[in-house]
């Protein structure tokens, strides 16, 4: 009998049951648990925008960051006071 290879994609994460079947019969330990946890990836997040480049005192900074690409989570940003 060939053995199959089976790829899925769990969204979002947390704990789920994979049922097999084989001729429409469960397979021994079918269903299995499965655990999903996330993958986060802070290097990456992007920022791009002018604001980068500094500006005049008093006026908004634009930035974009994006965070799309380094999975779930929490976005923080904290703006520090910083002398040269």
């Amino acid at each position: 009998m060939p053995a199959v290879r089976l790829s899925i994609t769990c969204v979002p994460a947390g704990a789920y049951l994979l049922s097999i079947s084989w001729a429409s019969y469960q397979i021994p330990g079918s269903p299995f648990k499965v655990s999903v946890g996330c993958s986060n990836d802070a290097s990456k997040v992007t920022v791009t925008g002018q604001g980068l480049e500094g500006g005049p005192v008093g006026q908004d900074l634009c930035l974009v960051v994006d965070t799309r690409r380094a999975g779930s989570g929490t976005h923080r940003s904290v703006v520090l006071k910083y002398y040269w």
